[in-house]
């Protein structure tokens, strides 16, 4: 997981807005704080796919039954 990635980026944007939403004592904030933390979990679990989606490429391609052809 890459701290560039614009997934990991969008969830870390994420979970500071929910901390704005705890401080806040409003039911409706309440229901913000969880769903903006699920949302980061999601996009965090989807940056960890697909990095290890992109490193496992990686290792099949330079595998040297690939590269006879």
């Amino acid at each position: 997981m890459a701290i560039e990635s614009p997934l990991f980026q969008s969830s870390m944007e994420l979970l500071g807005h929910s901390f704005s939403h705890f401080n806040v004592s409003e039911e409706l904030d309440r229901k913000l704080v969880i769903l903006h933390l699920a949302n980061a979990v999601e996009l965090i679990l989807k940056d960890l796919v697909l990095d290890s989606v992109k490193r496992d490429a990686l290792k099949i391609l330079s595998f040297p039954s690939y590269k006879k052809g």
